[in-house]
């Protein structure tokens, strides 16, 4: 786990889904580029999935460090999931550029496998 393009890195923030006992509901996604940082909710309409997440960002002046970033990696109940390199260079509006296009990733549904067959299809 290394730094992105430009320095900076993208993370899906995962809160805790009750019926499969893990961390697995995206809830936002967090970019840092140095002391810089930027957060996008995913609209979960109807739940409080986020608040662990918006609790741990509050009232933070400069990016979490790395070792904070591992320990909330290793965290079963509300953890954090790298996304591969932005494209886009250093900079805060670039920065929330790439969060805000994860955000759009994640909220357009997957392309159907090809075929149109789903599972155990013929």
């Amino acid at each position: 786990m290394g730094p992105a393009a430009g320095g900076g890195r993208l993370f899906v923030l995962l809160a805790w889904t009750a019926p499969v006992g893990a961390a697995l509901t995206p809830v936002g996604v967090l970019g840092v580029d140095g002391e810089r940082w930027r957060v996008s909710w995913l609209p979960v309409v109807g739940t409080d999935h986020g608040r662990i997440w918006r609790d741990r960002l509050a009232g933070r002046a400069t990016a979490p460090d790395g070792a904070l970033l591992s320990a909330w990696m290793s965290s079963t109940t509300a953890s954090l999931v790298e996304l591969p390199a932005p494209s886009a260079p250093s900079g805060t509006s670039d920065l929330s550029r790439a969060v805000e296009a994860a955000v759009d990733e994640l909220l357009v549904p997957p392309d159907p496998p090809a075929g149109g067959q789903g599972a155990g299809g013929q």
